[in-house]
């Protein structure tokens, strides 16, 4: 795969944790009256060691499925876990439902054809 732009980002070294609501309890939390979250992660956390970010993208790539190509913005991700991600933008705009009773997924075409996948 060819991609169209490379970027970098730096990452932050301290990742500030949101202020409580007004109104909340000591020890409550939006979970509700006496469930307490844990304390694990409650203040500012830092990183040990800056890191780069590595961002390949690439804009109108070809996606074969079942022989019908469709177009899709990828991004390379540092995952091994998944071979693609689609997003939510493009499952919407070819009407994409997910079955996972029958562990289907149907995606429909400009021309109004359905691509069953299983």
């Amino acid at each position: 795969m060819q991609a169209t732009g490379t970027g970098t980002a730096q990452l932050p070294r301290v990742v500030q944790q949101l202020p409580r609501g007004r109104g909340q309890a000591k020890g409550e939390n939006d979970m509700g009256r006496g469930k307490r979250a844990s304390d694990r992660g409650a203040g500012p956390t830092e990183v040990r060691q800056p890191a780069l970010l590595r961002i390949l993208q690439a804009r109108d790539v070809l996606l074969e499925v079942q022989g019908t190509v469709f177009l899709a913005d990828l991004m390379e991700l540092p995952f091994r876990e998944f071979y693609l991600i689609l997003g939510m933008d493009w499952l919407v705009k070819h009407w994409v439902s997910l079955d996972c009773a029958t562990n289907r997924v149907i995606l429909r075409t400009e021309e109004d054809n359905d691509v069953v996948v299983i």
